[in-house]
């Protein structure tokens, strides 16, 4: 702290407080960048992953089954678009966190608000998966002649019917769970961080 700041807090003790909201100002700059650079790295890593995973699974379902079941393919392909739309939203806000004028305090408020409501947006469409893609399949299923029998069971059966919806509710569950689980790894923790800062600043 330079002489001319002393003298001032010195006279005027408000000017201290001024000082110590631009030194807290500087320290939620520099934590952001570190979280909001995370988030990123964490996001393209997500995307990476469904790619190769919906690269698998088209590539199964387009040569399996002697070639009945390449909707199910297409259906992958068709959410791959949709998280890879969800990506690039999320990564401009992101970036847009980092490119700001004005006052820190208020655009990163705004924008972590607006994030959050992504993480959630993320976690209901990533649980609700499994009943759309389940459901889409055993649709197939009914209009396709593919044998197929679980546990004695043959596909037009109730027994089936009540087998395939208990699995399908197990692995909603399961998949929410892990969902919740993922996104407060991957973003959950860093929203936490910065809004922390953002009360400590508030308290300045």
């Amino acid at each position: 702290m330079e002489l001319q700041e002393l003298e001032k807090i010195w006279r005027d003790p408000a000017a201290e407080k001024t000082i110590q909201q631009r030194e807290v100002e500087e320290m939620l700059r520099g934590s952001s960048c570190n979280h909001i650079s995370k988030m990123r790295t964490n996001l393209f890593r997500e995307l990476v992953t469904v790619i190769i995973s919906v690269f698998i699974v088209s590539v199964v379902y387009f040569s399996g089954f002697g070639g009945r079941l390449q909707e199910v393919s297409w259906i992958y392909i068709g959410l791959a678009m949709v998280f890879a739309a969800y990506y690039f939203a999320k990564n401009r806000l992101l970036k847009d966190m980092l490119n700001h004028t004005g006052n820190l305090r208020n655009h990163l408020e705004h924008r972590l608000n607006k994030l959050e409501k992504y993480t959630r947006y993320y976690l209901i469409a990533g649980s609700a998966l499994v009943p759309v893609i389940l459901f889409a399949f055993y649709f197939l299923l009914q209009q396709k002649t593919i044998p197929l029998q679980v546990f004695g069971f043959s596909r037009h059966t109730p027994g089936f019917i009540i087998f395939y919806s208990l699995v399908t509710i197990i692995l909603t569950a399961a998949l929410y769970c892990f969902n919740k689980w993922n996104i407060r790894v991957l973003y959950g923790k860093h929203i936490e961080k910065l809004k922390r800062l953002l009360t400590e600043m508030n308290d300045v």
